[in-house]
């Protein structure tokens, strides 16, 4: 299977990871007993998007006779009341923990508001999570307002801008998926957002090399003079087809090689958060 080749191919390359699961995967017996062999490497979690099954578990009513499965109002956790999140989040972590034994250690999804965001640090003590990095029109919505890649403490005002002070910071530490070209990603159409780190972005959709991915990686993590940089490397869905799955494969000896030289230290995302605080 495509989760079985990525797997493989990231514990051969030695670098530690995280799997964000998704409530429905849960429920396939092939994904969660190979996900359950995984190493020490590998760091499990949550990817809290809203799915038909997910409402359902949790109570809550899901519109599917109308629009699109993507709408931001179906997917995302902001497009229901402040009580039924709570539902569909404590439906996700405890069918997750049921699942694997222990509650996630961390947590992502393309978008996630304030509340939800205090309730998982509050309820469940995580204090990472994935969102999705600038994107000026793609999927129907915009994700506008962060640092260009870079990771952050969340404000309490807005979950898509950095904390200004301490009375502001929610104590969240954000990191951004996908993480794009700074001077090739601001357009109107869907082909500026594939100016991004991901294989099946830059590679399939934009027919673009390595040395794209290197360069992208170079730009947003050793060519930055700070204390610390970090960037998000990963494969949307766990999938590309077969003519592609080598660019997976060359990215993650780019990293190796980077790793080797003591230029970067791969983490799993709440190892980083922890890094980050």
């Amino acid at each position: 299977t495509e989760l079985t080749k990525l797997i493989s191919a990231v514990e051969d390359s030695g670098l530690n990871s995280t799997w964000l699961v998704q409530f429905d995967a849960l429920q396939d017996e092939q994904i969660v007993d190979k996900l359950k062999s995984l190493g020490g490497q590998h760091e499990l979690g949550m990817y809290t998007e809203v799915t038909r099954k997910l409402a359902k578990e949790s109570f809550v009513h899901y519109n599917w006779t109308e629009g699109h499965w993507s709408a931001a109002n179906k997917i995302f956790f902001s497009g229901y009341e402040t009580e039924e999140r709570q539902r569909l989040i404590d439906t996700s972590f405890n069918y997750f923990k049921e699942t694997f034994g222990e509650y996630p250690l961390s947590y992502g999804s393309w978008y996630q508001d304030g509340f939800s965001l205090e309730y998982i640090k509050n309820k469940y003590g995580l204090d990472t999570v994935l969102g999705l990095a600038e994107q000026y029109s793609t999927d129907g919505y915009q994700s506008w307002g962060q640092y260009i890649n870079q990771p952050y403490y969340v404000s309490k005002k807005s979950s898509l801008e950095p904390a200004l002070d301490v009375q502001d910071n929610t104590g969240v530490v954000k990191v951004l998926w996908a993480p794009r070209e700074p001077t090739l990603s601001y357009g109107k159409s869907k082909a500026f957002s594939n100016y991004s780190l991901q294989a099946n972005d830059y590679y399939r959709a934009q027919g673009l090399t390595t040395k794209f991915f290197t360069d992208l990686l170079q730009t947003s993590t050793t060519k930055i003079v700070g204390q610390l940089s970090q960037v998000v490397v990963g494969i949307e869905v766990s999938e590309l087809e077969d003519k592609y799955f080598n660019e997976i494969t060359n990215q993650l000896q780019v990293l190796k090689n980077f790793q080797d030289k003591d230029l970067i230290l791969t983490k799993t995302l709440s190892n980083f958060g922890k890094l980050y605080k």
